[in-house]
């Protein structure tokens, strides 16, 4: 876990200490250091803000009490060398169903570098034409990321400066399992959006006008997502204009994850894409010659609870589409 500031404070204090911190995106480390050397570690999120803390004879006892939100918190801490607080850039593994629509979480004003905003990350730089676009309501991204910045990232965390420095757009974490993300999105020009997941090789995304993508994902462990721009071939397209859309620009309106389930809508055999032998795998379902690996839940592409000829015009459909 990585930190963008550090204040360490002699305890010999009885006064309330305030912390200052933007509860919409801060969230704090209190590491206590032991006379001993050993530490305690509490974590305060931006459900729980700090509000202030203060250190000292509590019953006879040195005790810390920290104040947020919800009420005051005793820590008996005996043998307190000091207290260090930590503005910490984290973001959890996506849990459970979730919906991000940019429009929502931020505006113009947010500050979107290095940034974690309810659990999504932002690294963008203003100076370089990119963040949020009040008309559009979606975020702009005219500075693309390359191959190579990429590359200089793989092994970093949230947070680390090799982040800050390399990477432009956002970034948030999946918990293990399987899944689907969607991106609302539009592409202009010769700018693409790579959907990457953790070390695979990105999806390239193209879309003319704003719709849906969707990205199946299964990962065996908590891993990051990365929505940025680029180009065809990876290369560095870095502009200098004001956030607005410009002939080559990524609109990102929002991202949703759906946890599960453990097939491709539309894949009935398994073999990771939906294509021309799923439909004549359904073909032969419904004229009752299933084969052994059959998905009903993956054919019934509508949800009606039925599979039927209105699923396999939805198969083609989708095929010949290019949606896939």
């Amino acid at each position: 876990m990585k930190t963008i500031k550090n204040i360490a404070i002699v305890l010999i204090l009885l006064a309330w200490l305030p912390i200052k911190s933007n509860a919409q995106t801060d969230q704090f480390e209190m590491v206590l250091e032991k006379v001993d050397g050993t530490e305690l570690t509490f974590r305060i999120t931006n459900d729980y803000p700090l509000l202030q803390y203060k250190y000292g004879k509590e019953d006879g006892v040195n005790t810390l009490v920290i104040q947020t939100a919800s009420g005051n918190t005793s820590v008996p801490c005996p043998d307190i060398k000091r207290i260090i607080t930590r503005v910490v850039v984290d973001v959890d593994p996506v849990q459970e169903d979730d919906v991000v629509s940019f429009k929502d979480e931020i505006n113009e004003d947010t500050d979107l570098s290095d940034k974690v905003v309810d659990n999504t990350y932002y690294n963008m730089d203003a100076s370089n034409g990119d963040g949020y676009n009040a008309e559009e309501q979606a975020l702009v991204l005219n500075s693309t990321t390359s191959a190579e910045q990429m590359a200089a990232i793989q092994n970093a965390k949230v947070g680390d400066a090799a982040v800050k420095e390399n990477y432009n757009g956002i970034i948030f974490k999946l918990a293990s399992g399987k899944g689907t993300i969607a991106v609302d999105v539009q592409t202009i020009g010769t700018h693409i959006l790579m959907v990457q997941i953790g070390k695979n090789a990105p999806t390239k995304v193209t879309k003319s006008e704003r719709g849906m993508v969707d990205v199946p994902y299964n990962v065996a462990e908590p891993t990051y997502v990365y929505l940025y721009a680029s180009t065809e071939d990876g290369s560095a397209a870095r502009l200098d204009r004001a956030s607005s859309v410009g002939d080559n620009s990524v609109l990102l309106y929002g991202y949703k994850v759906t946890i599960g389930p453990d097939f491709i809508p539309g894949d009935v055999n398994g073999d990771g894409a939906m294509n021309v032998t799923d439909i004549v795998s359904t073909v032969n379902y419904i004229m009752e010659k299933p084969a052994d690996s059959f998905n009903k839940d993956a054919a019934d592409l509508n949800g009606d609870g039925k599979v039927n000829v209105t699923d396999i015009v939805m198969m083609v459909s989708i095929i010949m589409s290019g949606d896939n």
